[in-house]
């Protein structure tokens, strides 16, 4: 299934005449960020028409073939000599072939969200938690082209008292820093009719270039608490426990997780909230047992599907 994403894709290879090739990272800046580049090559291979689609076309950043999933780079190969593609060794000679970003109608599609980004940033609003008893969890688990979100409540003792999980389709790829926006579906059906005090989101909040990572894009478009606990470092620098973007303190490295605030709370609050439902593991219990709710009900529909 194409979602719109793939079809912007699809539409710059169609643009792409014989004897030319671009690449994965020019496609993705045709689009507004070359972040993109990975999702770029992920959408190639839901290519419905090859032949009329030319996704051979499109190779590595440095002239290598990469992949091609209608007969390997082998096949690849072949029908870029056949339409006059020089080669120098293994790779395509890019001075003599390639069309680069600048030359490709399209959407800047990511300079859009990033402008939506720093809308939603303005409605930020800090301030120190009061009266945290209970924190609602979410998580979103994929599979293929749908996924499954997981919101559980649970008090400071580790009690559920609330769960609810969703089943859509996937409209959006992975792209570091957009990630709310692929993730905001799920969350938002999830977390209908419950009733929590804080959200804790498996990702970044003030942790991010912009300081939307999904913990403030939930927080701000649900006028919500929310704390991001994230797995991986995304940006900033780290200093004795403190991570800094752009100079300023913006959360915490806890072990091996991230905690930066995301809305209607500061970074020190973001902490308190964070170790007051931290039982013990990588994540806060909420966000763990959101985790194992959503692979498990992935698990039962696929099976449902027969996949």
């Amino acid at each position: 299934m194409l979602n719109y994403f793939d079809r912007l894709v699809l539409d710059i290879v169609s643009q792409i005449p014989e004897g030319k090739v671009t690449t994965y990272g020019e496609i993705a800046r045709a689009l507004g960020d070359i972040r993109a580049a990975r999702a770029v090559g992920e959408a190639l291979k839901k290519n419905p028409r090859p032949v009329e689609i030319p996704c051979h076309r499109v190779v590595m950043s440095d002239g290598s073939l990469g992949g091609y999933a209608f007969g390997g780079p082998e096949a690849k190969k072949k029908l870029l000599e056949k339409e006059g593609i020089t080669f120098k060794g293994d790779k395509v000679d890019l001075n003599k072939h390639l069309i680069t970003h600048e030359e490709f109608e399209a959407p800047k599609i990511f300079e859009h969200m990033q402008e939506a980004q720093r809308r939603l940033r303005e409605k930020i609003v800090v301030e120190e938690p009061k009266n945290v008893k209970t924190a609602v969890g979410v998580d979103v688990s994929y599979w293929g082209d749908f996924g499954v979100g997981a919101a559980l409540v649970l008090n400071d003792r580790g009690q559920v008292l609330e769960q609810k999980t969703w089943v859509g389709e996937v409209l959006f790829p992975y792209v570091p820093t957009y990630l709310a926006f692929r993730e905001m579906p799920f969350v938002w059906n999830a977390l209908r009719d419950l009733e929590f005090d804080v959200i804790l989101a498996d990702g970044h909040g003030w942790i991010h270039p912009r300081r939307m990572g999904e913990a403030t894009h939930f927080g701000v478009v649900l006028d919500a608490p929310s704390v991001g606990v994230a797995k991986s470092h995304l940006v900033g620098r780290e200093e004795d426990g403190r991570v800094f973007v752009d100079g300023k303190h913006v959360g915490w490295k806890v072990g091996s997780a991230y905690v930066s605030p995301g809305n209607k709370m500061t970074v020190d609050g973001a902490l308190r909230v964070a170790k007051q439902f931290w039982k013990s593991g990588k994540q806060p219990l909420p966000l763990l047992l959101a985790h194992k709710t959503a692979v498990a009900k992935m698990r039962e529909e696929r099976e449902r599907r027969g996949l």
